[in-house]
């Protein structure tokens, strides 16, 4: 099969001026791939810090963001579960034979890998969750900016709609300055609409 490690541990061993055993070439193979591994951690590290400054410093709000956070999501997931899975295989290595401190090294990068991916994890959980809240904070000022000019328009559309009903025994229909006292009336409900809203803060 063409892989990376493989490829990589063929130039190594072509530099070689001695020969190697094939203990030696599965330990330089696992080496490479626990490094790919890592790589792959430090990819998907910077693909999240690139999708966190454009949430909270660019500002925006699109729904491929959410996309892109699940796809992160899901590949740091599969690559945990690879490596929960090859922790057997990394156990075995102690039965070829080798020196233990090349084994411990080994084991080594694997926890380590293990643990970039676990905060990998966790880290695109937050960013996710923090996300999800931006939007609802952003759909409740939209709500509260709707129900301030719900506030204000409510009563006048109530004394439009009383006066718009026109009877015959409403007196302020047929006054001189009906008009005008109806729209002063407005604009005081109004101002005290708008002083009671300050005081209270909204």
């Amino acid at each position: 099969m063409k892989t990376k490690s493989l490829t990589e541990t063929k130039k190594q061993l072509s530099g070689l001026k001695t020969e190697t055993t094939a203990k030696n070439i599965a330990l330089r193979i696992a080496l490479l791939i626990m490094k790919s591994f890592d790589d792959e951690s430090v990819s998907l590290l910077e693909t999240m810090d690139n999708i966190e400054n454009e949430i909270f410093l660019k500002n925006t709000n699109h729904t491929n963001q959410i996309k892109r956070l699940y796809k992160l999501k899901r590949k740091s997931g599969l690559n945990s579960r690879v490596l929960t899975v090859s922790t057997d295989a990394i156990d075995k290595f102690k039965l070829l034979g080798l020196q233990d401190s090349e084994v411990s090294d080994l084991k080594d990068k694997h926890k380590d890998v293990v643990a970039d991916f676990d905060h990998l994890n966790i880290q695109v959980t937050n960013l996710i969750g923090m996300f999800l809240a931006l939007s609802d904070q952003k759909a409740n000022q939209v709500m509260k900016v709707l129900a301030v000019y719900s506030v204000y328009f409510l009563p006048i559309t109530f004394i439009a709609g009383v006066y718009g009903m026109n009877f015959d025994n409403m007196p302020e229909l047929h006054h001189r300055n009906g008009y005008f006292f109806t729209l002063g009336l407005m604009a005081l409900v109004v101002i005290c609409t708008f002083i009671y809203a300050r005081r209270k803060q909204w």
